[in-house]
C-alpha cells in the first residue's frame, strides 16, 4: 500500500468520527437534558432573585351594610415582572358583611414564582338607611283623656332589626282642643334617623246629654246572619284573626292603684292577659282535653291585608322568576281585589307562622320584608320557575286553621276604603273560605257610641246574633268584669258611651284588664252560640 492510500483511509476514519459525534451531540435525548438543565439552573436563578413589591394606594374602604366588597376594588402598586394574583387570605376575592364596624383583612398577592406579599386593608361597614317606622296613623281624642302615641307603632331597621324601643313622640298637650301635627321619630345605632308625622285631633269634653245615634241611610245584610246551630264538636279549636287588638297591643300595661285586683272574691292574676289568654282559660276551666285558642293578630295590618292573610283573601306576585336555588326579590304584593297590600310587615308569632314557609307556585320558602322590598328564599333547590300571571301566595295558617271557630276583629288600621259594604265582604270572604260556618265578629272599641255607632250598626245588620258590640260590652260590663272601682274620669266616660280610661292602654289599645273583660265578652257569646259550654 503506498503512502497516500493510506492517508486517505486515515482521514476517511476521521471524517466518519467527526461526523458520528455531530449526530450524537444533536439528537433530541441530549438536547433536552442540556436545555432542561439549563432552564431548571435559570429558572431557580429567577426565583432567588425575583422581587415582588407590593404597596397600597389605599388601605382603607367604605362599605354599605351587607353590600359585596369585591377584591378588584383594593388599589394596589404593584412592581413585579410576572402577572398576579390578589385575594383574600382565606382564598376568596369577594366578601358581604353583614355588621356594622371596621373589618382588617389580609390581602395576599401572589406572582407566576409563587412569590407571596401580604398586606392589610381596614374595611369600614356603614349603615346609612334609616329605620321605617309603620303603624302610625291620624288619632282622635276627647279633650283630657289620656294618649299613647307610640300605640302600635314599630320602627324596623335593616341592620338593627327592631328600635322600637327609640320611638320617640313630639310633645302634645291633650287638654287643647283642635287638631296638632306631631312628629314620631326612630333611630338606629348607626344615628341614622327616619321620622312620620300625623294628626292629633283633641275634641272638646260633650255635655252629659243622651244623644241618639245617626240613622243609616243603607242597611246590611249579610249572607252569614243567620246562625248555624252548633255540631256539638267540642274539640274544635279556635283562632282569633285581626291586627293589634287582637295580638293584645298594650297587655303589660296595668295600674298601681289596680294591681291585686279582686274578682268575684277570687285574687285575679290579670297582668299580661289578652283576649286570647282569657279566653283559653275560661272554655278550659273544667275541661280535661284542652282546646286550643289561637292568636293570629299582627299589629298594624289593614282588614285587606288580613283577609289574605286568612285566606279569603288572595294576594298575588307577578312578573318574577323564583330561581332553581337561592331567592328572588320583588317590591309589591297585590290583593285579588287589585290594592296593594302591606303583607309580612314587622315581627309576631303569627307572621312566622305565616311566611316563614309560605308557597308560591307549589314551591315552599320564607318570605321576609326589608328596607322596601320581599324576599321569598326557596326551601329546597328545584327547577327555576318564571311567574308570568298572578300567582297566589298560600299560608300555612290558611289552611291550617280552616277547620277552626272564627273570632275576627279589623278594620281599625282601614283597607275597607271608608265603605261598610266593602268592609263587610271581605267579613264574608274569610266565612266563606273556611271550612268552618261558626264565628264571632267583634267590633270596634275606639271612640264614643256617637263618633262610632254607625260602624257598629252596620256589622249589627250584617251579622247579628254573631256580632258583638264590644264597645257597649266594656262601657257596661269591663270594670265590674275586672273588680274595679271606677274613678271620676272613668265615670264619665261611661256617661259617654266611651271605653273607661282604666281598661285602655292608649287611645285604640286596651290593657290586661281590658283585654280581660274582652275575652269575657267572646266566652260568652260563644257559650250563647253553642260554641263551648
Amino acid at each position: 500500500m503506498n503512502k497516500f492510500k493510506k492517508i486517505g483511509i486515515v482521514a476517511g476514519i476521521l471524517l466518519i468520527a467527526i461526523g458520528a459525534f455531530w449526530i450524537y451531540k444533536k439528537s433530541p435525548l441530549t438536547i433536552t437534558a442540556t436545555e432542561n438543565s439549563t432552564k431548571v439552573a435559570e429558572t431557580e436563578a429567577a426565583k432567588e432573585t425575583h422581587i415582588l413589591t407590593v404597596a397600597l394606594n389605599l388601605a382603607s374602604y367604605e362599605i354599605e351594610y351587607n353590600d359585596t366588597f369585591d377584591i378588584a376594588t383594593v388599589d394596589v402598586a404593584i412592581i413585579a415582572e410576572s402577572v398576579t394574583t390578589v385575594q383574600f387570605a382565606d382564598g376568596s376575592t369577594s366578601k358581604q358583611y353583614d355588621s356594622v364596624g371596621e373589618k382588617i383583612e389580609q390581602v395576599v398577592i401572589k406572582d407566576d414564582y409563587n412569590n407571596k406579599k401580604t398586606a392589610e386593608i381596614t374595611i369600614t361597614v356603614k349603615d346609612t338607611q334609616a329605620p321605617v317606622i309603620s303603624g302610625v296613623t291620624d288619632c282622635r281624642i276627647t279633650e283630657g283623656h289620656k294618649f299613647n302615641a307610640l300605640g302600635g307603632v314599630v320602627a324596623m331597621d335593616n341592620a338593627d332589626a327592631d328600635v322600637s324601643d327609640t320611638l320617640v313622640c313630639s310633645d302634645y298637650d291633650i287638654d287643647s282642643v283642635g287638631t296638632q301635627t306631631l312628629t314620631i321619630t326612630a333611630q338606629d345605632k348607626s344615628g341614622n334617623v327616619a321620622s312620620v308625622d300625623f294628626n292629633l285631633q283633641v275634641i272638646e269634653k260633650p255635655v252629659l246629654l243622651v244623644e241618639t245615634v245617626p240613622v243609616l241611610v243603607k242597611t246590611y245584610l249579610s249572607q252569614y246572619k243567620e246562625v248555624i246551630p252548633y255540631d256539638g264538636n267540642y274539640l274544635r279549636n279556635i283562632t282569633c284573626w285581626g291586627d293589634s287588638l287582637t295580638s293584645g297591643q298594650g297587655s303589660g300595661s296595668s295600674y298601681p292603684h289596680l294591681d291585686n285586683i279582686i274578682v268575684n272574691g277570687v285574687s285575679k292574676d290579670i297582668n299580661g292577659t289578652t283576649e286570647t289568654t282569657a279566653l283559653s282559660n275560661l272554655i278550659n276551666l273544667n275541661l280535661t282535653t284542652k282546646r286550643i285558642v289561637y292568636n293570629m293578630g299582627v299589629g298594624g295590618e289593614d282588614s285587606r291585608t288580613i283577609a289574605c292573610r286568612q285566606g279569603g283573601l288572595s294576594m298575588y306576585v307577578n312578573n318574577i322568576t323564583i330561581p332553581a336555588s337561592g331567592s328572588v326579590s320583588f317590591s309589591q304584593i297585590t290583593c285579588e281585589d287589585g290594592n296593594v297590600i302591606d303583607a309580612c310587615r314587622g315581627t309576631s308569632t303569627a307572621l312566622t307562622e305565616a311566611f316563614d314557609a309560605c308557597t308560591i307556585g307549589g314551591i315552599t320558602g320564607k318570605l321576609t320584608f326589608d328596607n322596601d322590598l320581599y324576599t321569598f328564599k326557596r326551601a329546597v333547590d328545584g327547577t327555576e320557575m318564571v311567574i308570568a300571571a298572578n300567582t297566589a301566595i298560600i299560608t300555612p295558617t290558611s289552611l291550617a286553621r280552616k277547620d277552626d271557630i272564627l273570632i275576627i276583629e279589623m278594620g281599625n288600621n282601614n283597607g275597607w276604603d271608608a265603605d261598610y259594604g266593602v268592609l263587610i265582604k271581605q267579613y264574608e270572604a274569610m266565612i266563606k273560605y273556611s271550612n268552618c260556618k261558626y264565628f264571632i265578629i267583634i267590633g270596634d272599641t275606639d271612640g264614643s257610641q256617637i263618633e262610632r255607632g254607625d260602624w257598629d250598626q252596620a256589622l249589627q245588620d250584617a251579622f247579628g246574633e254573631h256580632y258583638i258590640n264590644m264597645r257597649t260590652y266594656l262601657v257596661n260590663n269591663g270594670l265590674s268584669d275586672c273588680g274595679i272601682k271606677g274613678t271620676q274620669s272613668d265615670l264619665e266616660m261611661v256617661a259617654l258611651q266611651e271605653v273607661p280610661d282604666s281598661l285602655k292602654s292608649d287611645w285604640s289599645h286596651l290593657n290586661s284588664y281590658g283585654y280581660y273583660s274582652k275575652g269575657n265578652a267572646i266566652y260568652a257569646k260563644g257559650v250563647q252560640l253553642g260554641y263551648w259550654k
